[in-house]
């Protein structure tokens, strides 16, 4: 089976560095642009299945690439509850110890009235492990989805667990490729974006 991680295009939040979750942000004009080069990027691939966050700018993305998309909450970043929408300065202006909390976080860290880094993980865990059982090893699958989730799916794929996710950068409109077969998994490419120059 081979997958492909795709990130979405770059949005107005992006742009501003501000925590953008479950929030609908709007993808930027240079987003826009990145996913036109993307879709070209991609042409001649055929995939058996891609699977999308429903969240807009990863949807959008999606349905560039291709019309016939699965929509898969799972794959949804995670939720910032009350940092959605602000930027680090501003969580630590506001508060001091909630800021402390979550630069040293470990697991079990749950963002104020949002969802913990763990319930986060196992979530895009079991939500691969169900893609991943119910596809044939022949599969081309692309995953359209967040830097977050792309992250924790590379992590569980190599590693079984999400030990590694914080040891890849993941751009919007990159694309990256893992081969997987016998419950083994190989990075072919990580986070490519030569099509975005």
């Amino acid at each position: 089976m081979v997958i492909y991680l795709i990130r979405h295009g770059e949005t107005v939040d992006n742009s501003e560095k501000k925590f953008c979750g479950y929030t609908d942000s709007l993808l930027s004009d240079t987003g826009k642009s990145q996913i036109k080069k993307l879709s070209d990027r991609l042409k001649g691939y055929s995939f058996d299945k891609i699977y999308s966050s429903p969240l807009q700018r990863a949807l959008i993305t999606a349905k560039e690439i291709q019309k016939d998309i699965i929509l898969e909450d799972g794959f949804k970043e995670i939720n910032f509850g009350d940092f959605e929408g602000k930027t680090l300065n501003e969580i630590k202006n506001s508060s001091v110890l909630e800021y402390e909390k979550f630069i040293y976080q470990d697991s079990n860290y749950r963002f104020p009235n949002g969802e913990s880094i763990y319930d986060f993980s196992k979530r895009i865990q079991k939500t691969l492990e169900n893609i991943i059982t119910s596809s044939s090893e022949d599969d081309n699958i692309a995953l359209v989805s967040h830097s977050g989730v792309i992250r924790e799916i590379i992590s569980y794929l190599i590693s079984k667990d999400d030990s590694l996710k914080w040891s890849f950068q993941i751009d919007n409109c990159s694309i990256t490729k893992i081969t997987y077969k016998e419950n083994f998994a190989t990075i072919n490419y990580l986070n490519l974006t030569e099509h975005l120059r």
